[in-house]
């Protein structure tokens, strides 16, 4: 009897074998299958496309391509310090199929700040899409504050959440892209 078992092992897995053609004509169209539908949910076309990382922050000026904006549609959303799920939850509002250039504006006060006040932009443009890592991104966010504080002398009450819930914000603003 095991003999019998070997030799059927062995005709399933040798591929001049004449016998059992069905079952790795079978087995070969699931794995394509499970390719192809894996493909379409993480849009694996989508990232081996990319031409950046989603490991780590890729400036726009890094691009060797032209990049076409679209000004006309460009966001803004508020991130709240303490509040790190939020970064999540704007990540997956993305576009699955679509690039994204982002700036960040730091604003320490969120309550006394006005309309008018000056633009405290603490990052370079950077790229970013629906796959990019949430980790990175918040690190990256963190440091750039970090940075921040220390280059403009800021106070370092920006760390500590008041009673009264008044944060310092970042603002992501962010357009898509054609690269």
């Amino acid at each position: 009897m095991k003999i019998t078992n070997i030799s059927w092992f062995y005709k399933t897995i040798n591929p001049y074998s004449k016998h059992l053609h069905v079952i790795r004509l079978m087995s070969i169209l699931v794995i394509i299958f499970i390719l192809y539908y894996n493909s379409n949910n993480i849009s694996f076309e989508l990232m081996v496309l990319l031409p950046f990382s989603i490991d780590k922050i890729t400036y726009l000026h890094e691009l060797d391509k032209k990049v076409e904006i679209h000004t006309c549609e460009s966001k803004e959303y508020p991130f709240y310090f303490f509040e790190n799920h939020k970064l999540s939850d704007w990540i997956q509002l993305l576009d699955h199929n679509e690039n994204y250039v982002v700036t960040m504006e730091l604003i320490p006060d969120s309550d006394s700040h006005k309309f008018e006040d000056p633009q405290l932009f603490i990052s370079k443009p950077f790229l970013i899409n629906h796959h990019s890592s949430i980790t990175t991104i918040s690190k990256f966010m963190a440091e750039r504050v970090s940075h921040a504080i220390r280059y403009y002398d800021l106070d370092d009450f920006i760390f500590t959440e008041k009673v009264d819930g008044i944060t310092p914000v970042v603002i992501l603003r962010y357009v898509k892209i054609k690269i």
